[in-house]
């Protein structure tokens, strides 16, 4: 799975003060001069950016906890209802659950002083679009993640030409041509964002010039199988196959030689989804 640095330290701080002003001065007739004034204002103003940065922490602490173990890129859904729940859920419970002690002992009721019909909503909408936003970093930072790899790795990087007629694939690097024979030197096909690429049997990464779909119909005589909508992998890799982490899904085994090459980080690329599982069976029988 592809891990990031969240590096947004001043974006958490001015968040948090942008929500304990909101919530201060939503639904109330906003009275600046006299807010501004009153010492009472500052205090509340001080106790709601606290809880808000504190929560806002939970936010980005849980955030990179289900990164490592439950990724946007390979487990969509699941981490989708895991970031609602410990990421709008419970930080909504625990903003709730201290403004009740506070109101009580202040002799007020969150039921009965708005806190719970305006100021709660909002704040489960805030904390949404928190993890829209961390959704949005993510898949950003892993995107530019693949590129730094490339970089770090010193891999070509081109636009690929397929040769119809034999399966052979051609690569145009610098003033050179370099023709793969897609059964024998092609690893696996996989699709990053908008862009295709490819990996060939000695661990270096290209790109492809075509879509998944084109290359699945392309290259399905040679040996190639579609496992989901963004990997094609070729049949001589695999050693066999079992039962994935989620639901409705099977894990491909590649042969010891060809481990390195996928890595740990890169799972997705060895991950049926339930729609291709009858096709991949068809093609992987002798496993």
């Amino acid at each position: 799975m592809t891990t990031v640095s969240y590096h947004n330290l001043k974006f958490r701080v001015f968040a948090a003060l942008f929500a304990a002003l909101y919530i201060l001065f939503h639904g109330r007739p906003p009275d600046f001069a006299d807010a501004f004034t009153s010492p009472e204002f500052y205090f509340q103003l001080a106790l709601s950016f606290s809880i808000a940065l504190g929560l806002i922490y939970l936010v980005h602490y849980f955030t990179k906890r289900l990164d490592r173990h439950c990724d946007w890129r390979t487990q969509r859904i699941k981490r989708m209802y895991m970031q609602f729940i410990l990421c709008v859920i419970l930080p909504s419970f625990i903003d709730a659950l201290f403004f009740y002690f506070y109101f009580k002992e202040n002799g007020q009721s969150i039921f009965e002083n708005g806190f719970v019909w305006i100021d709660l909503p909002i704040v489960g909408g805030l904390f949404t679009l928190l993890s829209v936003y961390y959704w949005l970093y993510y898949i950003l930072a892993s995107e530019k993640e693949i590129y730094r790899e490339i970089e770090h790795q010193n891999l070509k990087i081109d636009e690929s030409s397929p040769n119809l007629d034999n399966g052979d694939l051609e690569i145009k690097w610098k003033d050179d041509v370099i023709r793969f024979n897609v059964a024998k030197d092609v690893l696996c096909f996989f699709r990053s964002g908008k862009q295709v690429y490819f990996n060939s049997m000695e661990g270096n990464l290209y790109k492809a010039n075509d879509s998944i779909g084109n290359l699945a119909i392309r290259y399905s005589t040679y040996g190639f199988i579609q496992i989901n909508p963004g990997v094609l992998i070729n049949k001589t890799i695999i050693e066999g196959y079992k039962s994935g982490e989620k639901r409705d899904t099977l894990l491909v085994e590649v042969r010891k030689k060809y481990q390195n090459i996928i890595g740990e980080n890169r799972n997705f690329l060895l991950i049926i989804t339930r729609e291709y599982i009858n096709n991949a069976k068809k093609h992987l029988e002798p496993f």
